[in-house]
């Protein structure tokens, strides 16, 4: 069945850090809090009005395509997946620490 892979990667100081540097103490210490945060609208490791969009939107365009999002950053892995059903299901695991950076995986189904 076709579908849309996109990744994209970075070698910068990771999703903790920056997200430390904006929220120092709003932020718990660890990468998979720091992960799950990133997510939400207004979460962002740049100061200023109008930021942190990016990520809450492509993860909420995952229920609409029904797809996956693989986001990896120091030794967090947060994984939501689309059902056909509507459901999101989301799972978030220690994994294999990242030296430095992020990983975004997003994969979508062809459409009916």
């Amino acid at each position: 069945r076709p579908y849309l892979l996109v990744g994209v990667a970075d070698d910068g100081c990771g999703i903790r850090s920056s997200l430390a540097r904006a929220h120092p103490d709003a932020l718990g210490g660890s990468d998979e809090s720091a992960v799950r945060r990133a997510l939400e609208a207004g979460v962002s490791g740049v100061p200023g009005e109008e930021r942190g969009l990016g990520l809450p939107t492509v993860a909420a365009q995952i229920a609409r395509y029904r797809g996956t999002l693989h986001l990896r950053s120091g030794a967090a892995h947060l994984r939501r997946k689309a059902r056909d059903t509507g459901e999101v299901e989301e799972r978030l695991y220690a994994s294999p620490a990242l030296p430095t950076g992020t990983m975004l995986c997003l994969t979508f189904q062809a459409r009916d």
